[in-house]
C-alpha cells in the first residue's frame, strides 16, 4: 500500500478494504501483463518474425473496440465514474506523456 492509501485507510474500514481491494487488482493486473508477454515470446520465438509495433497496434485496436463498453458499465453502476481530466493543463500533460 501506498502512503496515500495508508492515511485514508484510517477513516474508516470500508474505505480500506477498497484500497485493499484496489491494490490487489493492480497486483493481478500487472501478474496477468507478465503472462501476457511472457506467452507471446513463447509463440514468437523472435521478434524478426513478427512487425511489433502493427502487433501492438493491432492489440490496442482490440482493446479499444472490445473493451469499452466496460467504461461506460462501469460508470453506470457507479462503481468507477468516467471523467475527463480537469483542466486543459492536466489534458496536455496526458497527451504529451501517452506519446
Amino acid at each position: 500500500m501506498s502512503l496515500q492509501d495508508s492515511d485514508a485507510a484510517n477513516i474508516g474500514q470500508k474505505k480500506g478494504s477498497m484500497l485493499l481491494l484496489g491494490d490487489v487488482i493492480a497486483l493481478l493486473g500487472a501478474a496477468f501483463y507478465g503472462c501476457y508477454t511472457t506467452l507471446v515470446k513463447l509463440r514468437i520465438h523472435h521478434e524478426s518474425r513478427v512487425d511489433m509495433p502493427l502487433f501492438f497496434g493491432f492489440v490496442g485496436l482490440f482493446c479499444l473496440i472490445f473493451l469499452w463498453p466496460l467504461i461506460i458499465i462501469l460508470s453506470a453502476i457507479g462503481i468507477e465514474p468516467f471523467e475527463l481530466p480537469p483542466s486543459d493543463a492536466v489534458t496536455i500533460c496526458v497527451l504529451v506523456g501517452s506519446s
